[in-house]
Formats: C-alpha cells, structure tokens, sequence
C-alpha cells in the first residue's frame, strides 16, 4: 500500500499545515546555497571520515 492510497496520506495531503512544511526546505534553498558557499570557506575542526567508491569522483580533493 502507498502513502498516497491510504487515509493518512489523504489526511497530509488535504492539510495546508503539512503542504507549507513539505515545501518549506524548497523555500529555503536559496539561504542553503549561500550558507554551503560560506561553509566552504573554512576548513572543519574535527576529524572526517569520507568513503568513496569505483565511480566517485574526487573534484577538489587535496592530499596534505
């Protein structure tokens, strides 16, 4: 059964709360980006694990 083809999909669906919220992360996209580009300015602070695989590609890697 979907979400969308049961009663608790039609109850989210049909309230305007739920809508405005759904669509809330789309609404700040722009304050995302400009947050992501500041971020990007400034080295992290504490230790990162990153895993990569075959098919991933390393723009921007740099080996200290």
């Amino acid at each position: 059964m979907t979400l969308a083809g049961s009663s608790l999909g039609t109850n989210v669906a049909s309230s305007s709360d739920a809508l405005r919220g759904s669509f809330g992360s789309y609404r700040a996209i722009d304050t995302d980006i400009a947050q992501n580009q500041a971020r990007k300015t400034r080295r992290l602070t504490l230790p990162v694990l990153a895993v990569g695989g075959e098919k991933t590609s390393a723009k921007g890697r740099q080996r200290r």
